[in-house]
């Protein structure tokens, strides 16, 4: 049979009873008692409690309510709990959860009450000083409590978790910052995690919304905290990102700089500078996001950890904003801004390597750091954050970064508010872009599905330009897969800077390259940092990069599984087949073997029967697995093998000498460079 709760949803002693009903299978009469509109005081609940409480239960007319003690959490695990894990019956066990029972209702939440019903009942709009100290005081006796311990009473779960739990997730919604309590923050992870079967993040969420609004809401008539931002700015998110760390209310007043708001006579009045972020205390008057978020960290904050008092940690902090403000954000505004704001018409390579060489530096000092500057998450993240988000949201490639993307990824789980104070503004940001973009380029020559999204249409604006830059690659004239992604990249419009590596005086095995290409293979490439070798991939790369549509390498999931099922049996079967048969003989002076000859010809047959009926190796138009086995089967023909007994791949290799872009002036001097290289070899022989 049901019990009768009289409860209020949104009341933390209620939640805590939801909670514990669920864990040990107690099915509750759900009657809900809205304090706030005077329900507790109709007769029919003052006939069951003359106290007028809640929460009240109701079993069978044992009727409990509770002011003092958290009775009913204690008679509801004592009757219908299956054992006495969450409230033993061994007396000293049971001590210490009474123990800690009685100091969270007549210490902990008492002082949390204390400390913040008056902002959040609108009776005042600032903490006292005096009982914040005692909330402070009550959480290191708790973190005390758990040095050593997994649970507040020992290694178990009990009631007093249930009960110490519901009053912490309270605090946390008027913003105060238990990271400081190593033993409480892991105990409280522990507990959600405990506790997510019963519901916990359900039951607490209506709760928390309610009494975080209604407290933030309450401070702000306090303050009068103007901020002046563009939300796409990058600067402008960064304060907002510390002023959600910090639970502060900011007035924001928005500046359209495209329209040229920032010059009319009213902005330049309070602000001569006429930049933004600007902020507004009262009389006092500040510009420049870093020391905007310093100030307001500094004047509001209850955090220390975002900004520290002690020298030494703030003079890290203070660095790592100087970096942003001087290098990250200098070179990333630099290189982008001028075309992306501006009216520059290609982007410039010296500066993007700047840029590089600044997200270089961020990976050094992120190597085994989960923040920026030690091990809490502090002001400095909150920029650089601001500023990566920006680079990445233009199209920087951040995912090459290890380090970064890591922090990155932590940085938007651990800041309060990310999505709200940074993400909003780069929606924004991108559309923007974009919208601009689609401007500039006229009609888009991209599959319509493909190109709405607007990260990837800034990503088109920004790899036109890349194409300026030329692709670095390592190659050698002579070989058949160098020449393979020289005509690829010629299809698809791609700048490239010859390397020529010359594997026979080892130039391949310099450190250099090496580290580039541990494997020490051509051909490899160099595009702005990003290393990539193995000619199929590399084509494949090109393509997905650069190309103006997939045509060479379709999207779609199977027209490309067939054109990379032709390019591994290129790569593994007929290239290999040829270079099994051929190079031997050539740079050894082997004798031929008639057994890895049969192996050519069957290679060739199925190479032959893929041809049938068909114009091209996969599919109805030509891919990078034309591309590929195009120049493999050229160095066939070089080595005057005789093809002419098969068919379809006769006909098919004349029509690509013909179709594929620049084939003549790549491939034919590619030939002569290796059959330069045979007769070189040959001479030596003899």
């Amino acid at each position: 049979m049901p019990i009768d709760f009289y409860y209020f949803p949104l009341s933390p002693p209620c939640r805590m009873i939801l909670l514990l009903g669920k864990a040990i299978g107690v099915h509750f009469n759900l009657i809900s008692i809205n304090p706030m509109k005077g329900e507790q005081m109709k007769a029919e609940f003052l006939k069951i409690n003359p106290q007028h409480t809640i929460p009240t239960i109701d079993d069978n007319n044992i009727v409990l309510w509770e002011r003092q003690v958290r009775v009913i959490m204690q008679y509801l695990v004592e009757k219908y709990a299956k054992d006495d894990t969450l409230y033993p019956k061994d007396p000293k066990k049971r001590g210490i959860v009474d123990q800690r029972l009685y100091f969270d209702i007549g210490t902990l939440y008492e002082n949390i009450i204390k400390c913040y019903s008056p902002i959040f009942l609108g009776i005042t709009d600032t903490i006292d000083e005096n009982i914040l100290q005692k909330v402070e005081r009550s959480c290191e006796i708790l973190n005390t409590y758990l040095d050593g311990n997994d649970f507040v009473a020992g290694e178990n779960l009990t009631i007093a978790d249930f009960s110490i739990s519901t009053s912490i997730v309270f605090l946390q919604n008027f913003e105060f910052d238990i990271g400081r309590y190593d033993n409480l923050t892991a105990w409280y992870d522990r507990c959600k995690t405990a506790m997510e079967k019963f519901g916990f993040e359900e039951i607490h969420a209506a709760g928390n919304k309610v009494f975080n609004e209604g407290y933030r809401a309450n401070l702000a008539k306090s303050m009068s905290l103007d901020l002046y931002y563009l939300p796409m700015s990058a600067p402008c998110r960064a304060v907002l990102l510390t002023a959600e760390a910090i639970g502060l209310s900011l007035n924001l007043k928005e500046i359209d700089l495209f329209s040229g708001e920032q010059l009319k006579p009213e902005y330049e009045e309070i602000n001569p500078q006429r930049t933004i972020p600007f902020l507004v205390d009262g009389d006092y008057k500040l510009s420049e996001s870093r020391a905007i978020m310093c100030y307001l960290v500094d004047q509001y904050g209850k955090n220390e950890r975002l900004y520290p008092q002690n020298p030494v940690s703030r003079a890290l902090v203070n660095q790592k904003l100087y970096f942003d403000i001087g290098t990250l954000y200098k070179n990333l505004s630099s290189y982008f801004y001028p075309v992306v704001f501006g009216d520059a018409e290609s982007y410039d390579e010296e500066k993007y390597e700047k840029l590089k060489d600044s997200f270089d530096l961020l990976e050094k000092f992120l190597e085994d750091q989960d923040y920026v500057v030690g091990r809490s998450l502090t002001i400095a993240d909150l920029t650089l954050a601001s500023s990566v988000s920006t680079a990445e949201a233009l199209g920087f490639e951040v995912f090459r970064y290890k380090n970064v993307s890591k922090w990155m990824d932590r940085i938007k789980s651990s800041a309060p508010g990310y999505r709200k104070a940074n993400g909003e503004g780069l929606e924004i940001l991108k559309k923007f872009v974009a919208d601009r973009t689609s401007q500039e380029l006229g009609e888009p020559a991209y599959d319509h599905k493909d190109y709405s999204n607007p990260l990837r249409r800034i990503n088109v604006k920004f790899n036109i330009q890349r194409k300026k830059m030329p692709v670095d690659l390592y190659q050698a004239v002579g070989s058949a897969p160098c020449s393979a992604v020289r005509l690829t990249a010629a299809a698809v419009g791609v700048s490239l800077n010859l390397k020529d590596t010359n594997l026979m005086v080892g130039e391949h095995l310099k450190p250099e390259f090496l580290k580039m290409n541990p494997q020490h293979t051509i051909p490899t490439i160099d595009d702005n940092g990003f290393y990539l070798w193995e000619s199929r991939a590399i084509m494949g790369y090109l393509v997905d990069q650069y190309g103006k549509n997939d045509s060479l390498y379709p999207k779609d999931a199977k027209k490309r599984a067939v054109v990379n099922q032709r390019l591994f049996f290129d790569a593994n079967v007929l290239y290999q087949s040829f270079a099994d048969y051929y190079y031997p003989m050539i740079f050894a002076g082997a004798p031929k073997d008639l057994t890895k000859f049969e192996k050519i010809e069957k290679a060739l047959e199925f190479l032959d029967k893929f041809l049938e009926n068909e114009n091209y190796v996969a599919g109805k138009n030509m891919t990078i697995a034309d591309h590929s086995i195009t120049t493999t089967i050229s160095n066939f023909e070089l080595m005057d093998y005789d093809l002419s007994k098969f068919t379809n791949i006769t006909k098919w290799y004349k029509r690509m000498k013909s179709e594929i872009v620049k084939y003549d002036e790549i491939r034919v001097e590619s030939i002569k460079a290796f059959k330069a290289l045979m007769d070189t070899l040959s001479k030596k022989k003899h």
